[in-house]
């Protein structure tokens, strides 16, 4: 078994956290981007108003929560942003992550390894 020197070790777990630090700071960006659309989803169907009576940033707002990876971008065009609500909204919600951090004991079963 080979044990690592202190600041061989010290280097390594500082790698991991910045790591593990970035990766939740981009998790985060993404839970944040999908609540405001959500929210935004919210308010809109909130109205009751009938497709054809909503404006242009309302059904953006409705395109966008049930846009997926891999579809074209949202339309500008009013009839097309109704054209593609239709077609997507029956679209089960997104998933909004949940943000989970890492133990103290992960850091310190690293630093004695």
């Amino acid at each position: 078994k080979v044990r690592l020197d202190d600041e061989i070790c010290e280097m390594q777990v500082k790698k991991w956290e910045e790591a593990v630090s970035n990766d939740m700071q981009k998790k985060e960006r993404l839970r944040q981007r999908l609540l405001k659309r959500k929210e935004a989803h919210d308010k809109v169907l909130a109205l009751s108003k009938p497709l054809k009576q909503l404006n242009k940033t309302q059904l953006k707002a409705l395109v966008s929560w049930k846009k997926r990876d891999g579809d074209d971008k949202i339309p500008d065009n009013i009839i097309q942003l109704i054209k593609r609500y239709k077609e997507t909204y029956q679209r089960e919600d997104l998933c909004i992550p949940t943000i989970t951090t890492v133990s103290e004991e992960v850091v310190d079963v690293l630093k004695d390894s």
